[in-house]
């Protein structure tokens, strides 16, 4: 039996018309089918959901050990190492392989508004701002148009100054991972946890 927050992938999946999901319809899927092809699989997100990922939290009775909807906050479970080229600067690699859909770790930094953000670029290279823009996002996909409220500009984190490993992956025109929204305490859309999971496998030493 799934739990009420795995549901709420489920839902949010269906009513913000996933392209996964479509697919799964235009097949004639039956729902439990498409249930078992979003959220986590055996610790591993093999197919991104564009509404966001639920995962249980504080206030859920079930297992913290023994949950299978619990990965992100589970924190870093791949072993890398943080190392710089002479020609793109630092960077990330993998120690070991990494099969497609594993968590790498989250991006994290300073939450700021849109206007600080642009205030910061002016002074600050931005390379390191990363929109939380899964609002409008949503409405895009939902409404196939653009959000004209600009009363609902998105947060921005920023990892210039304070931030993690994740901000010393580089940019690739051809990436290996992705950023997953992903849900636990607050299930607020400004504010989701952006986690990066690898989109193929990827081996020791990329």
């Amino acid at each position: 039996m799934k739990c009420a927050c795995y549901r709420k992938t489920l839902n949010q999946a269906l009513l913000n018309h996933d392209p996964l999901v479509v697919e799964k319809q235009k097949n004639r899927c039956t729902l439990s089918y498409i249930m078992k092809s979003i959220g986590y699989e055996r610790k591993r997100l093999l197919n991104p959901v564009s509404s966001g990922i639920y995962e249980c939290n504080s206030k859920c009775s079930c297992h913290h050990q023994h949950c299978t909807n619990r990965l992100v906050q589970q924190g870093l479970f791949a072993q890398l190492q943080l190392f710089k080229d002479k020609d793109k600067g630092w960077g990330l690699r993998t120690l070991h392989d990494l099969p497609r859909g594993t968590f790498i770790c989250q991006y994290v930094g300073e939450l700021i508004t849109s206007d600080q953000g642009h205030e910061r670029a002016q002074t600050m290279d931005d390379k390191y701002q990363t929109s939380l823009d899964l609002v409008k996002q949503i409405h895009y996909d939902v409404n196939n148009d653009e959000d004209d409220d600009d009363d609902d500009e998105p947060y921005v984190i920023d990892g210039s100054l304070y931030s993690n490993l994740g901000k010393y992956f580089n940019h690739s025109c051809n990436p290996n991972m992705y950023i997953q929204n992903v849900f636990i305490e607050s299930h607020d859309l400004h504010f989701p946890n952006l986690a990066l999971f690898t989109r193929t496998r990827v081996k020791a030493g990329e």
